[in-house]
């Protein structure tokens, strides 16, 4: 569709940006309509949450599907084999596509990446950086616990499948196809952080970014990005935060924040470089075991 592959590049960029702040729009609005009738017919909060999540992640893969389809046209030419037509063609295009081994993909991300955050749990505790109170399922009802947890499990996933279907999926999918892998990789990590003008979770998108062209699918960095902010977060609390999110420790930060983060996450402390020196290499060995 574009002969110039630098103009590729650019359209790639404004017409996921555009497709961004749609997405925003649209999930502000239907989060706030499900709560309101929510509210209106005295629904549980958990159905609401549940409802307001869910939307979110189907909008956000459909969005960036139509983005997809619009800028590149069903163009072949990405990481995978495109062997259908149509929508389920753009999903493809993404790397949301099912081959032998994509659930291994997904739980190898996961399982590796929990590991990677109770190493850097126990070096805080042991280092007596982060102090923990209690734990949630000591001082909640066992039914609100449940839906702490339902809620945290949600929100790691819609953060997961939906920030990787629009900054991987089709941001650096496109401009690995415009402008090369390396330079690809450099631009999304930029542009994944400066909605929060954080420089620091450059890193995190860098490893996503690389998992992703290596794999050739979705499905690593999708297990990977979950389990980094559900056992983070949710979990452990690194951040040492307190919320409806926070299913696990209940706990609070004691180091320099230069060294183990703030209430954002461990991505701004020198020690978040601990998960991501375990995760690279742990990525490269299975990706070479699997031989993709």
């Amino acid at each position: 569709m574009w002969r110039d592959d630098r103009r590729l590049g650019w359209v790639t960029i404004g017409f996921g940006l555009l497709t961004f702040i749609a997405y925003w729009v649209i999930h502000a609005a239907w989060a706030v309509g499900v709560r309101l009738l929510g509210q209106a017919i005295r629904a549980p909060e958990m159905l609401s949450g549940t409802l307001s999540r869910a939307g979110g992640i189907v909008l956000a893969v459909g969005a960036s599907a139509v983005a997809a389809r619009i800028v590149w046209g069903g163009d072949p030419q990405r990481l995978g084999s495109m062997t259908h037509r149509g929508w389920l063609c753009d999903l493809r295009s993404l790397g949301l596509t099912t081959y032998r081994g994509w659930l291994g993909d997904a739980v190898y991300g996961t399982v590796l990446t929990a590991a990677a955050m109770m190493v850097l749990f126990t070096i805080y505790v042991r280092g007596g950086w982060l102090v923990i109170t209690a734990w949630r399922w000591q001082t909640a009802p066992f039914g609100q616990w449940c839906a702490m947890l339902w809620i945290s499990f949600l929100t790691s996933l819609q953060a997961a499948l939906g920030e990787e279907a629009m900054f991987r999926g089709y941001l650096l999918n496109g401009l690995t196809k415009a402008w090369g892998p390396a330079r690809g990789i450099v631009a999304t990590s930029v542009m994944f952080a400066l909605p929060l003008f954080l420089v620091a979770i450059t890193g995190p998108s860098l490893l996503l970014g690389w998992a992703y062209l290596r794999a050739g699918s979705l499905w690593l960095p999708v297990g990977i990005h979950f389990a980094w902010n559900f056992v983070q977060n949710g979990l452990l609390n690194l951040p040492g935060r307190t919320g409806p999110n926070v299913f696990g420790a209940q706990a609070r930060l004691a180091g320099a924040p230069w060294l183990v983060g703030t209430s954002y996450g461990v991505e701004v402390g020198l020690l978040s470089l601990i998960p991501l020196g375990i995760v690279a290499p742990g990525v490269y060995i299975w990706l070479r075991y699997r031989g993709r």
